[in-house]
């Protein structure tokens, strides 16, 4: 299971962040191994408002949440409401 915060999805969705390739890479690489993929339950909230405000386009940011819910549609509920990661050891 992989946890994918709302700051890569704004990355994969606006091509001129400096780490755009980069996460294209991860959700591709995460889409194609079949592993599971979860995010916090604002994600969706938070990848809408930083798209439309970095790229002046309410559009894309439409865009960027249809695709996550198609995501969503096809690879199963991957929201999660409440997220406590294990301590590092």
């Amino acid at each position: 299971m992989a946890v994918v915060d709302a700051s890569i999805w704004v990355a994969y969705f606006h091509p001129q962040d400096k780490f755009h390739k980069e996460a294209v890479k991860i959700v591709k690489k995460l889409i194609e191994s079949g592993e599971q993929i979860r995010l916090p339950t604002l994600a969706f909230v938070e990848v809408a408002g930083a798209v439309s405000r970095a790229t002046k386009s309410a559009a894309l940011a439409d865009k960027a949440l249809a695709t996550m819910r198609s995501l969503q549609a096809e690879y199963g509920d991957w929201t999660v409401t409440a997220w406590n990661p294990r301590p590092v050891q």
